[in-house]
């Protein structure tokens, strides 16, 4: 690698490329000093043909499309990940050389030693892999570190393809993929980075975790870039080949896309039913347990609760703090009614929370994870504005009901579950991102440092730092236990909102990140609230919780009937999203009013 440089060439069919690959190649070409230098082009590989009902028919006729390539040509346009995008104009002048292989065995194929040699003159630290078959060979030594590919699915189940499909077919909660550098055995790299993602159900299952996988693992050579430029190569150089034993999957058959078309027919009328006729509810409750004993899996023990909500209200997100000699919890509070949440007060009185919910901040958008900071004097809130354009702070005026606006921390950047502390002398912020976590479903976590509250804040140069639907979201303030930091995080396997981990974290700073779960805890069985739990804040010796309920709401009821009989089922896709996105589409995301503005009743 030169000084501050860093030269990459890309094993592909020409200047166009899968949507995901160009986001891919796009978030390089975005960081100073890294830059195209060679694509290497497949000499072989057939020029793009338009469709062709002639063509489809002659395959059809000749056995070559089976009811799985039917099925994928159908969701070819759902499929956005897999649309075709030019980038003739970014890759204007990167030169070009046209290669063809040499196929030994059944499925290696290698490049001529003259190919290698022109591919070795123009000096390039990384190789992207776009194209070509099963490489083996010289080639994979050609570049200071190495190849690199991306394998969408978790070797350690699946290999083969189509990608993302068989998860969807075995009903497999999760799917994983990886980006590794190819070594010189199959399916034997060694892994560089790799996500875990949560697998969609009903009839779009297949496009929709293919388009999130893709997409979502679309940003790791950025990471790994950025890291090389740092002077922490460790991870690129290191490393040790997986292995892996999982039997390689193929194209389905016609059974068995049958059977998979009945399973996702299946699925999306249970997913309707539950939709029209179901919906969340949520409540708080104190566990008079000391939070690091939840490190230990213990039995929860008996939660007291907060009184029986209105259906169509509930409470969530609670955050909770001593202050002036008084706990206060603040929570969102959330109505069906209007699609807005606000954030309330209540009590802890005996144990318990009690009190009215008395309306602490409200702004024309919808606001949640209401996050407490202390400092100094006085304490701060810092909550999930979705709708808003900023990440405001409130400064408590009158504990706990009056608030002002002060801020914004950052501007332009909406984050989901932002949750801030102070560790070996910085502040930290971590959570998700807005976009992403709509797009991608709750798996990349972003940070920020600072030296101080309000900032200014510079991103982690490892964004996004973790991408793991299990247990990158946050669930509430981390805490210190025997001298080591954890961090509550939101389990959305199979669901937003099923079960809370709690991690270890092991390394944080401004290049690094790592962490292990430690825990995972599922709400108890008999509790009245028992289908999901999601925050955790510790205060006076126990631990506020949040828990859900499935029940029947009659104003949701019926508008959504409406919707399904009148609106072509558009309610239904909105609805499919997490509360706090309907509410940003509800508020219409109006701009926030000037810092300092009185935000209190």
């Amino acid at each position: 690698m030169q000084e501050g440089k860093l030269r990459f060439g890309v094993l592909c069919h020409g200047t166009s490329f899968k949507a995901w690959q160009a986001r891919c190649l796009r978030q390089l070409l975005e960081i100073p000093g890294v830059e195209p230098a060679l694509l290497i082009v497949d000499a072989d590989s057939p020029p793009p043909q338009p469709p062709s009902l002639f063509r489809a028919a002659g395959n059809i006729l000749s056995g070559r499309t089976t009811a799985w390539h039917l099925y994928a040509r159908r969701m070819k346009g759902q499929l956005t990940s897999s649309r075709t995008v030019s980038m003739e104009q970014e890759l204007a002048g990167v030169p070009r050389l046209e290669c063809r292989t040499q196929l030994k065995g059944r499925w290696s194929h290698y490049f001529t030693d003259e190919d290698v040699e022109r591919i070795r003159q123009h000096r390039l630290d990384f190789i992207l892999r776009f194209a070509f078959e099963i490489i083996r060979g010289k080639v994979l030594d050609a570049a200071e570190y190495g190849v690199w590919s991306f394998h969408h699915g978790d070797p350690a189940h699946y290999r083969g393809g189509p990608a993302c499909f068989w998860e969807v077919y075995d009903g497999a909660p999760l799917t994983g993929a990886i980006l590794q550098r190819l070594t010189h055995r199959l399916d034997a790299g060694v892994i560089l980075h790799q996500g875990t993602f949560g697998t969609d159900r009903g009839m779009k299952a297949y496009s929709l975790t293919c388009n999130k996988v893709t997409l979502g693992a679309a940003s790791w050579p950025a990471h790994l870039c950025r890291q090389i430029l740092s002077g922490n190569d460790a991870r690129v150089r290191a490393g040790t080949p997986c292995r892996t034993t999982a039997p390689i999957r193929h194209d389905p058959s016609p059974w068995q896309s049958l059977r998979f078309l009945a399973r996702c027919v299946r699925k999306e009328l249970a997913l309707k039913v539950r939709w029209l006729f179901r919906e969340e509810q949520w409540n708080i409750g104190y566990a008079p347990i000391p939070i690091h004993k939840l490190l230990a899996k213990c039995e929860w023990p008996e939660v007291r609760w907060y009184r029986k909500l209105p259906r169509h209200q509930f409470l969530a997100d609670p955050m909770a703090t001593r202050f002036d000699g008084r706990v206060a919890i603040i929570a969102e509070h959330y109505d069906y009614r209007t699609r807005k949440g606000t954030l309330r007060t209540l009590a802890l009185e005996n144990g318990r929370p009690a009190g009215e919910p008395a309306l602490a901040i409200e702004e024309p958008w919808h606001l949640a994870y209401p996050y407490l900071v202390h400092l100094g004097a006085d304490l701060y809130c810092i909550p999930e504005g979705i709708g808003g354009d900023c990440l405001w702070a409130y400064r408590a005026r009158e504990f706990p009901t009056a608030w002002e606006r002060i801020g914004p921390l950052i501007d332009k950047t909406r984050i989901v579950d932002p949750t801030l502390f102070e560790h070996e002398g910085r502040w930290w912020l971590l959570g998700m991102r807005s976009g992403e976590y709509r797009e991608q479903g709750y798996v990349e976590l972003h940070g920020w440092y600072a030296d101080s509250l309000m900032g200014p804040w510079q991103p982690h140069l490892c964004n996004p730092i973790k991408t793991d639907v299990r247990n990158s979201r946050p669930a509430g303030p981390p805490f210190y236990h025997a001298g080591k930091l954890y961090r509550p995080t939101q389990d959305c396997c199979g669901e937003y909102g099923s079960a809370v981990a709690i991690n270890e974290v092991l390394t944080l700073s401004p290049t690094e990140f790592e962490e292990r779960q430690v825990t995972r805890l599922t709400p108890h069985r008999r509790w009245p609230y028992s289908d999901g739990v999601h925050t955790l804040c510790p205060v006076e010796g126990g631990v506020i919780i949040d828990a859900r309920r499935w029940i029947f709401i009659p104003h949701c009821f019926w508008g959504r009937l409406r919707a399904l009989l009148f609106s072509s089922g558009s309610e239904y896709a909105r609805s499919q999203r997490t509360k706090t996105v309907l509410a940003a589409a509800a508020a219409g995301g109006q701009s926030a009013a000037p810092a300092g503005q009185k935000v209190s009743p």
